[in-house]
């Protein structure tokens, strides 16, 4: 029987060395293998059931989550429990090692004020602007936080264990994409509320009456709320691929497999930033090989398939299926792209004191409909913008410093794989306003970072305070990882 693979294996800079038998094993073989820590267990159920648990679902099955009405404790996702209670536990973990949270903070400062800026926001639009929201700065920024920390020191062993459970989910959610492009129809129930078919002029009990009854207009959600989420993390799932040492031929059919569902998913950004930089990426990749005349047979044939046969792929499901109906429909200047030039006029409508610190739902509401945006199909798409108009001028250079610090962070200590997630983020949430609401979307992008993140090098008085604050029976082992006896890091 072959051993597992060692749990101090050292990481390449794109990301985790995967075994081949490690990805075939199901997800739950996957969570039985890794001795996880009781905190990363439920960090690790907290990421699944964001992934698996959409807001549409729990509105569905009694939950107001994304409804008017209820309590705040409705307001939260179940994930967001889960990494809550996680994080609670990953306290007491390093308290019971000597690690106080003085220590703690000091080893993330950037992180603690990141969250710290995210909990005093609500409060600063609540006292300025009358206006609610405390829900949509937790769910949509701190979960992703505390993800960050509680797997940023985990093991190699531990990291391949999450990097193979998001791949299987988005395999399956890319899947189910395209069974619902054939069938015509969501397996899931979407969110029940009414609105009004401006193409037939009826009332509608749901997205999915809306969309089947507009021509072209069909698109897939998957285990997702809306399909441009689906979309950005179908992007983010074939940069995640990329960081997984996986043969080639597997790579590459998984990530085709990903290009079709974004086409089922209908989000031009998406589709057309993730062709791009998987472009780019190849084109480096020739070059480099051919400057140091390593560049074999076998390159030359996979390139030119990529440039030949999968346009010519691509273009006969475009043409021959149902999918990707609504991208040739609107692949022109629309009413939704031409929105994003449109929102921009609202400054233009808020009054000095607006400016300074912010205006309530209410107004912007009104800012919308004087502009002729359709909400809730197209009204403010801008992240940043919906920020500023919303916290104001002033604590808006506070969010985003804080903002810009975790992204900084994220960046510093990602590699490769991870980088691109980033910045596929980053371009996608200035064309949609996931972020400016409820929305999962950052906490599923850093735990796929995290789970492609090299394991560093410890610093030596890093590694004295993790040596003096652990159990005598860990000491031995450390100490046999050491670099200086030939040894490798954690």
């Amino acid at each position: 029987m072959r051993a597992a693979p060692r749990a101090d294996e050292r990481l390449r800079p794109l990301g985790l060395r995967i075994e081949r038998q490690t990805l075939a094993v199901g997800l739950p073989e996957v969570a039985r293998a890794v001795d996880f820590p009781w905190y990363l267990r439920f960090a690790f159920l907290g990421i699944l059931a964001n992934l698996l648990l959409p807001a549409n679902l729990l509105d569905n099955i009694g939950i107001p989550y994304d409804l008017d009405g209820g309590s705040f404790p409705a307001k939260l996702h179940p994930g967001t429990y889960l990494v809550g209670i996680g994080f609670l536990l990953y306290l007491r973990y390093q308290a019971r090692r000597g690690v106080t949270l003085g220590r703690l903070a000091s080893r993330y400062p950037t992180i603690v004020i990141y969250v710290l800026v995210m909990l005093a926001s609500p409060v600063y639009v609540a006292v300025m602007s009358a206006s609610s929201g405390a829900a949509s700065y937790i769910e949509s920024y701190i979960p992703a936080a505390l993800i960050a920390v509680m797997w940023h020191d985990t093991t190699a062993r531990a990291r391949r264990a999450l990097c193979c459970s998001l791949l299987t989910v988005f395999i399956g959610d890319a899947v189910l994409a395209l069974v619902e492009i054939a069938l015509h129809g969501h397996l899931l129930p979407l969110s029940p509320y009414m609105m009004i078919d401006s193409f037939t002029g009826k009332a509608v009990h749901s997205e999915s009456q809306l969309f089947i009854n507009r021509p072209g207009e069909f698109r897939a959600f998957a285990f997702f709320d809306h399909p441009l989420t689906g979309g950005t993390m179908t992007m983010i799932a074939s940069f995640l691929v990329l960081g997984m040492k996986l043969p080639a031929i597997l790579r590459d059919g998984i990530i085709l497999l990903f290009m079709v569902a974004l086409l089922a998913f209908g989000g031009r950004a998406a589709l057309g930033l993730t062709i791009g930089i998987l472009g780019l990426l190849s084109l480096r990749y020739l070059v480099t090989r051919g400057l140091t005349r390593q560049l074999s047979p076998s390159d030359m044939a996979r390139v030119f398939l990529a440039l030949t046969v999968l346009p010519l792929i691509l273009m006969g499901v475009l043409l021959a299926t149902d999918i990707g109906h609504r991208i040739l429909a609107h692949a022109y200047l629309d009413d939704s792209a031409a929105s994003r030039s449109t929102e921009w006029k609202i400054l233009g409508l808020m009054s000095l004191p607006q400016l300074l610190f912010g205006i309530n739902n209410q107004d912007m509401l009104n800012y919308v409909f004087i502009l002729g945006l359709q909400f809730p199909f197209s009204d403010i798409e801008n992240f940043l913008l919906l920020a500023f108009i919303s916290l104001g001028a002033i604590w808006f250079l506070v969010f985003l410093a804080a903002f810009g610090g975790f992204v900084r962070w994220l960046w510093r200590e990602a590699e490769g794989a991870g980088r691109l997630m980033i910045f596929g983020l980053l371009v996608m949430i200035m064309a949609s306003n996931s972020l400016g609401r409820k929305s999962n979307l950052l906490t599923l992008t850093v735990s796929c970072v995290v789970a492609v993140m090299p394991i560093r090098r410890r610093s030596e008085a890093a590694a004295a305070q993790v040596a003096t604050a652990a159990p005598a029976r860990d000491q031995a082992p450390a100490l046999m990882r050491s670099p200086m006896l030939g040894g490798r890091p954690r």
